[in-house]
């Protein structure tokens, strides 16, 4: 029988403690990942009043988005596009949306070849066309018929957003239609490989 010397004594001591720290490691490793995915379903399910409602986007959102083939406008356009609706009167804070339309255009730069603008012709007066025509030669404009425009979206008076695949998708006001507006698509577009 051979006898433990001091030396084997703390080597069956030592190995134990480095089980037990490595154990704890691993259990410490797997609650890294598990925990979060456990609090969050958690919410989830349990709580969803605590759950974030807010967005970071500055225009409104229409849900569900509406397809550009409802109003009869081109379905897929291969870029992101602002309309802009021009109704009947289309008086001096219309023409200033076309502005703001394409001042956000001209401030994306390099980028601004992957947004393009639309007329979106409403009924109103060929001198205002022939006008903003002349003044934004870039424009295209399309002809909608103002009754269809006004049961697939719910206003007139603003500029809306288009993506790519041809669906519309947000709205901004007067108010929001310039440096907003401009965050918005720097944004998708960084975030988007379309258009």
């Amino acid at each position: 029988m051979t006898e433990a010397t001091p030396e084997t004594a703390t080597e069956t001591l030592i190995e134990p403690l480095d089980v037990q720290r490595n154990r704890r490691k691993l259990i410490l490793m797997f609650s890294i990942g598990f925990v979060p995915l456990i609090v969050s379903w958690l919410i989830f399910f349990y709580a969803p009043e605590l759950m974030p409602t807010g967005t970071t986007n500055e225009g409104e959102l229409i849900s569900p988005p509406v397809s550009a083939s409802a109003l009869g406008l081109m379905s897929e356009t291969g870029r992101w596009t602002l309309l802009v609706p021009a109704p009947k009167g289309c008086d001096e804070a219309c023409e200033e949306r076309f502005y703001l339309a394409k001042q956000v255009n001209t401030a994306l730069g390099k980028r601004s070849d992957r947004v393009h603008r639309v007329l979106v012709d409403l009924g109103v007066s060929g001198g205002v066309v022939t006008n903003l025509s002349g003044q934004y030669p870039d424009l295209e404009t399309v002809q909608v018929d103002a009754a269809i425009f006004a049961k697939a979206l719910p206003r007139e008076d603003v500029i809306y957003l288009m993506d790519p695949l041809g669906n519309i998708l947000m709205f901004y006001e007067s108010e929001k239609a310039g440096n907003a507006m401009l965050k918005d698509i720097k944004h998708l577009l960084k975030i988007s490989a379309m258009g």
